[in-house]
């Protein structure tokens, strides 16, 4: 009797640390998953879809929001928990995260962990081993992208498998990668900053606005920017809010 006691008292401990890590703190979804607010077309992609604030990400019902050790998602209904995912060992401090309508990826030093959005449930992770500076992944196209040395690196969000690397110019060899543009004819349009670990030395820091094939990654064009954010118009066209040198455009078949 007391044997059956101990054992169900350790059943919610075991749902609380899976094994989908040594060390994950994964508590699963909590109740049935919170639909969007408003069904109109007009209202849920520009009032509940993807709204970003800081640290915050306002998708479906859900706000998902970093944690020192990883992510977490509220429902925006109840203001509880929905669900959390944290890795635990002591060099596992989450350094970014980005959301897409399916899956977070979480961006810590030397690892890419992706979750599921509906149940918070790891994915996959991908050991980078070149944790030297902060990292930052940013999703677009169903892809995570993130920096190398000397590259940007692409991997499918659902299944973390390695997809492509973009060589940055000689001039670049330590990249940040700032955001992901999803555009038309498999273009991503990456906008990255070159030489982020270069304050102390005489290395020039500039951001760099890089377009590649979003199947090979094969580089398209390049271009120097003075901002690094930009905004998607027509399906060939991405300009910034401000501040750039001038209007990307490229033909369909981007082959300058």
């Amino acid at each position: 009797m007391a044997a059956t006691a101990v054992c169900l008292l350790l059943v919610p401990l075991a749902q609380w640390l899976q094994p989908s890590g040594e060390s994950d703190l994964v508590t699963g979804a909590q109740g049935p998953f919170p639909a969007a607010f408003g069904a109109e077309a007009p209202v849920a992609p520009e009032h509940v879809m993807r709204r970003k604030t800081g640290e915050r990400v306002l998708v479906h019902g859900l706000s998902v929001e970093s944690t020192t050790d990883g992510a977490r998602a509220v429902n925006l209904r109840t203001g509880k928990e929905y669900w959390r995912y944290e890795r635990q060992d002591e060099s596992s401090v989450a350094m970014s995260f980005d959301v897409s309508e399916r899956t977070v990826v979480i961006a810590y030093r030397e690892t890419l962990v992706g979750v599921d959005l509906r149940t918070g449930k790891r994915l996959w992770h991908e050991d980078l081993g070149d944790g030297e500076v902060f990292r930052n992944v940013r999703l677009g196209a169903g892809q995570a992208l993130t920096e190398a040395p000397g590259a940007v690196r692409a991997f499918d969000e659902r299944d973390g498998r390695s997809l492509w690397t973009a060589k940055t110019p000689k001039s670049c060899p330590e990249v940040g990668v700032y955001d992901a543009y999803a555009l038309a004819d498999h273009v991503s349009a990456v906008p990255v900053l070159c030489n982020v670990a270069s304050i102390d030395t005489d290395a020039e820091q500039y951001y760099l606005l890089l377009g590649a094939d979003s199947r090979t990654g094969k580089a398209l064009w390049q271009q120097r920017t003075s901002h690094p954010r930009g905004r998607s118009g027509a399906t060939h066209t991405l300009w910034p809010p401000r501040n750039l040198t001038r209007t990307t455009h490229w033909p369909s078949n981007c082959s300058t």
